[in-house]
């Protein structure tokens, strides 16, 4: 039998503080609810449909996020779909589906491609930078770091039309 792909890309907003808790061994895990947003055409009329999503992140990650996420932080999110079942108080049987996240990113601190801050992003540091001059200013691609500048190598890129040889 082959391997099937589970995976789950979201991007939305916090919708409640965060809950941090401990497993038995100490492992940190994190509960949050995150909120996406659609909109469709339906009859000529604009309608907005949110869906809710439960994040579960674990360890030193979970830890970390506590520290920072509240209600409101936009987030984009990778994971996969877990489904559990359990018994509730009432002795009746339920099943409940998380994503359980592997890569999160808190878009606030994000800055788009053309150097400007995105809508609500706090200003960065890179204030003593020229203004063409855009190194490290995108994010990693895991764990919501900034990307190291490059190396310097001696080359200063002269701009997109100055070295194309034909």
């Amino acid at each position: 039998m082959s391997e099937g792909l589970n995976r789950v890309t979201l991007i939305g907003n916090v919708g409640a503080d965060p809950e941090l808790r401990s497993t038995k061994n100490g492992t940190s895990c994190l509960n949050l609810r995150l909120a996406t947003n659609e909109r469709y055409n339906k009859d000529g009329t604009w309608q907005d449909r949110t869906e809710w999503h439960s994040l579960v992140v674990w360890g030193k990650r979970a830890e970390g996020l506590h520290k920072v996420l509240r209600t409101g932080s936009r987030l984009y999110a990778e994971g996969r779909l877990s489904t559990r079942e359990y018994v509730d108080p009432e002795k009746i049987k339920r099943y409940r589906t998380d994503v359980i996240v592997s890569n999160v990113l808190l878009l606030s601190n994000v800055l788009l491609l053309d150097g400007k801050p995105a809508e609500g992003a706090a200003p960065r540091g890179n204030a003593s930078r020229p203004a063409g001059d855009r190194r490290g200013s995108a994010p990693a691609a895991r764990g919501g770091q900034g990307a190291p500048p490059p190396a310097d190598d001696g080359y200063d890129d002269p701009g997109p039309d100055d070295h194309i040889p034909f």
